[in-house]
């Protein structure tokens, strides 16, 4: 088995769907909730918030899920209704498929993580099929057409996370890779960029996505480095998603708003999509994208020869990876 070292490689060939089973309960919402008529201190009426019209007919297909989040909003004189249904017409318009979806899955994958269940019974592990990019005249063939199509291809960083299991408070772009190279990762990256550019006539345009957490402080380092050296840098900001309260699918509630909390990597796909880049790039004749994660130095040392991987051997997506020990604490690419 490989393990994963987080750099994926796209051939732009489509766009990405994700769906969610539905877990529906079958007793209905109170009469009670059906129609909100409680009215806040200089509110609007409840039932004509689209926020809150939202979560009750989310609840309607989660089982009645929300009952408690739904009475705790009738019950707060205090609370600022408006502030409140804006932020949930914010959360429902950034999940694919709302925040019904958003529930669904939630309670789908808490009810399995209560059981104990192993989404793999019944599979074989096994070592995939793969090429051994090891020094040679094959890395070599790899890495020049790898350099061929870098023209057309567009890299994409993922750079939402913060640098607190580090021990360090600002965004991880900013680290330092290694102390025998004075910059940071994003300079590293650009660098790397900026050689593919110096061989092929074209730098490459990179897109960053950033996070509430991280956003502002990735504007402002490549503001204040002219970002770089780069031609052209795009970024998309990723939005957080609400918390849960309880297995039930239940949204937490704190001073009056929906907690909220930082998504996976994997929102990468959906936001390129949605804010029409995928489209733009089919376009522009952008033919790939390759994916590297915020604090992966190495990666510049396989990106080339991996491309021509994905080239020559037309691949729809290629996966880097690192052989992995047995028992090793890693996770891994494998064959089911």
């Amino acid at each position: 088995m490989y393990a994963n070292v987080y750099s994926i490689i796209w051939a732009l060939t489509g766009l990405i769907s994700l769906q969610s089973p539905s877990l529906c309960a079958s007793f209905a919402l109170p009469s009670s909730f059906r129609k909100f008529v409680h009215r806040s201190k200089g509110s609007t009426p409840l039932h004509s918030l689209p926020g809150l019209t939202i979560l009750e007919d989310a609840s309607k297909a989660t089982g009645d899920s929300q009952l408690n989040v739904l009475n705790e909003i009738k019950l707060n004189k205090n609370l600022n209704t408006k502030a409140l249904s804006d932020q949930l017409v914010d959360l429902d318009n950034a999940y694919p498929g709302g925040l019904k979806a958003y529930i669904e899955k939630s309670r789908s994958l808490l009810k399995k993580a209560v059981e104990g269940g192993n989404p793999f019974e019944g599979y074989t592990a096994q070592v995939p099929e793969g090429v051994d990019l090891s020094y040679g005249d094959d890395l070599d063939k790899y890495e020049e057409e790898g350099m061929r199509v870098a023209k057309d291809t567009v890299f994409v960083l993922v750079a939402g996370g913060l640098g607190e299991r580090l021990g360090f408070s600002g965004i991880k772009v900013s680290l330092e890779p290694y102390t025998a190279y004075e910059g940071c990762y994003l300079s590293l990256y650009a660098d790397f960029l900026k050689a593919v550019g110096s061989r092929t006539g074209k730098v490459p345009e990179l897109v960053i996505m950033t996070s509430g957490d991280t956003d502002s402080a990735t504007r402002d380092l490549l503001s204040s480095n002219s970002d770089f050296g780069l031609p052209r840098v795009t970024i998309i900001e990723q939005k957080k998603v609400p918390a849960i309260s309880d297995v039930g699918g239940a949204l937490a509630l704190k001073d009056g708003a929906v907690e909220t909390k930082p998504h996976g990597h994997g929102d990468v796909h959906h936001l390129l999509s949605k804010s029409g880049h995928l489209q733009r790039w089919e376009k522009e004749g952008v033919k790939k994208v390759a994916f590297i994660q915020d604090t992966n130095a190495l990666v510049v040392n396989a990106l080339l020869a991996s491309l021509g991987v994905n080239e020559k051997e037309s691949h729809a997506m290629t996966s880097i990876c690192i052989p992995r020990f047995p028992g090793e604490a890693a996770g891994a690419v494998t064959l089911l």
